[in-house]
């Protein structure tokens, strides 16, 4: 991985046992999807990720510095949000190139406390075609004092949507997620941490799994070339071992997804645009 002041260069390559790691730890969840030849969307966030050596990774599990972010005095960090476009397929055997660099940084004061929000861009290529863009919101806030309680499974079992499906988190699935985007953030594999530092009931699903969970439930129902531009917004955790509700609701100018809780709660909200 190399860097500058402005913007940080990472470099991979989309192989085979990638794309059979990555079907293996979702691919069963969703069902098969016609791709056309080219890997799923999504696929995307496995390539590149940091290499921060494990003696300079926080208590959480974060890097303790980057490159391009900015030193933010909060400590907890998440990814909150996504603006994807998809403008060309990756294949397997693609030499992938990413760019990024900060786009924006605010300051807010909310019901939780101070907030900060930095979005970073992602440029990836491929043979020298950008194939994916992307701006990726990061939220950095305040350390809780509340434990957050588990939510409670009221029989909920989906909502009004055209297509939809349940998914069941598992730790087996947290932990090759993790694996396969080397995010070594506590919070989605050591249940301890999860509890007694940061408050959480059980262990916390990932956002970007999520999203690329919802990806692939789309793919199935909409086909592949259909979707061009993906936003999707965390709303509230979700947690291991707990059945959550993909739905799908189409429009006639985006189509409009959603991760319900299992007591109902709406967990993420995402759109599509061809």
């Amino acid at each position: 991985m190399v860097a500058d002041n402005k913007s940080e260069i990472a470099e991979d390559f989309l192989t085979a046992s990638l794309l059979a790691r990555y079907e293996a730890t979702i691919g069963g969840t969703t069902g098969a999807s016609d791709c056309g030849g080219y890997t799923p969307h999504g696929i995307h966030w496995c390539l590149a990720p940091p290499t921060t050596p494990t003696e300079d990774l926080r208590g959480d599990g974060h890097p303790k510095a980057s490159a391009i972010l900015p030193p933010v005095d909060l400590p907890r960090r998440m990814w909150a949000s996504s603006e994807v476009e998809f403008h060309a397929p990756l294949q397997p055997g693609d030499a992938v190139r990413r760019v990024s660099q900060v786009a924006g940084l605010e300051r807010k004061s909310g019901s939780s406390g101070e907030l900060v929000f930095v979005r970073v861009l992602h440029e990836t290529s491929a043979n020298q075609t950008l194939c994916v863009r992307e701006v990726q919101t990061l939220v950095y806030r305040e350390q809780s004092t509340n434990a957050l309680p588990l939510p409670s499974s009221t029989g909920f079992s989906g909502g009004d949507f055209d297509f939809s499906e349940s998914i069941h988190p598992t730790p087996q699935m947290l932990f090759r997620y993790s694996a396969l985007t080397f995010n070594a953030h506590r919070i989605h594999y050591d249940l301890e941490y999860a509890q007694q530092a940061e408050g959480y009931p059980a262990l916390v699903v990932h956002g970007p799994l999520m999203a690329s969970l919802l990806l692939k439930f789309a793919t199935r129902h909409l086909g592949y070339g259909a979707i061009k531009k993906f936003a999707f917004r965390g709303r509230s955790p979700a947690f291991c071992g707990q059945d959550l509700y993909l739905g799908l609701k189409l429009g006639a100018e985006q189509h409009a997804l959603s991760i319900l809780g299992a007591d109902g709660r709406l967990v993420m909200s995402a759109t599509i645009a061809n």
